[in-house]
């Protein structure tokens, strides 16, 4: 088939399960679309799914290539190298789409809440179970997520006694959610809406969490501090030999500058990406999930969640043959 080319990403980071036989024939799937496909791109999954994919690799000619990844954002920047130069990867969301995830179930990347930063365009994601998360003691917490690396943490009252430890729990899940659990991310904290001083252990228990994850955190940047806080970070600097850059700044918009400066230093591309679906590209059967969306005009990112059966196949490769539509449509076919 005549069309545009595309690369498609497939995120099994939600994968319970898939047997030899369902990818075997998942890829004689594939094989019918490889005049198009320029590339099979696969992240988020397990030791064992890594080597059933090298396997298959070996096992299977196929004319598109087959890579694996260990993180979103580089299988977005290996999907842009492997289209042919020349393409152009913005798409066209005309008015029959939706930014993506809007009025979708959870398994999204992008949901209804969220919305660009007005400093950089990047996405920021946003998740209802992110938003005023109740630590105890009246203290609570919202997360963010910006871009592909740059976490904002937005603390609210006082830590109290145990409201750092469990600030950093929750903390956990968000990273894992976003990033796995070794993606390297830039941490953001809005200080604006801490009240009272933190105690001398809630301190320690942070000063000993950030260092247990010195492998990934590529700096931290305060802003928006109130008094008590700055004096408290200033002579938490001598005290405290930080393994990774720390930052304060005045408010959020030198905050991000700042993060979107330091990922560029360290070679890491900052893009706003264009990201759109439909609600008809969402399937749901007997205990798996899957939903599909475009970014930047030609690459399918998929998110597949749960155990992976025959029976999925040809349901999911119908909601693909609509997505692939979709990218012809968005600025002709070649």
């Amino acid at each position: 088939t005549n069309g545009r080319p595309y690369v498609q990403i497939e995120d099994f980071s939600h994968l319970q399960g898939v047997t030899p036989e369902v990818r075997k024939y998942y890829i004689e799937k594939m094989k019918e679309r490889e005049q198009r496909l320029r590339g099979l791109i696969y992240f988020g999954a397990s030791p064992l799914l890594k080597l059933s994919i090298k396997l298959g690799r070996r096992l299977n000619i196929v004319k598109f290539d087959v890579r694996i990844v260990n993180e979103y954002p580089d299988a977005v920047k290996l999907a842009q190298k492997l289209l042919p130069s020349g393409i152009d990867h913005t798409g066209d969301p005309r008015q029959d789409f939706i930014p993506a995830g809007s009025e979708m179930p959870r398994l999204v990347l992008l949901g209804k809440e969220d919305h660009t930063c007005p400093v950089t365009g990047l996405r920021v994601k946003i998740k209802p179970e992110w938003t005023r998360i109740d630590l105890g003691e009246g203290y609570s917490v919202t997360f963010k997520f910006i871009g592909d690396r740059i976490l904002v943490s937005i603390p609210k009252g006082n830590v109290g006694e145990n409201g750092m430890k469990y600030f950093f729990r929750e903390r956990a899940k968000v990273l894992t959610d976003m990033l796995g659990p070794d993606g390297s991310f830039i941490e953001l904290k809005d200080y604006s809406k801490i009240s009272g001083k933190p105690t001398k252990a809630a301190r320690s228990y942070f000063s000993r969490s950030m260092s247990g994850e010195k492998a990934r955190i590529i700096a931290f940047i305060g802003y928006s501090m109130p008094p008590v806080i700055t004096r408290l970070i200033n002579v938490g600097k001598r005290v405290f030999r930080s393994p990774f850059p720390w930052f304060t700044v005045k408010d959020y918009k030198s905050a991000i500058k700042k993060a979107v400066g330091i990922l560029k230093s360290k070679g890491k591309e900052v893009f706003a990406h264009s990201v759109i679906t439909k609600p008809d590209w969402y399937f749901k059967l007997d205990g798996y999930s899957s939903k599909f969306e475009i970014i930047d005009g030609n690459i399918i990112h998929g998110v597949g969640s749960g155990n992976f059966k025959n029976k999925h196949i040809d349901p999911i490769f119908s909601i693909l043959e609509k997505v692939v539509k979709s990218i012809d449509m968005s600025r002709g076919s070649f």
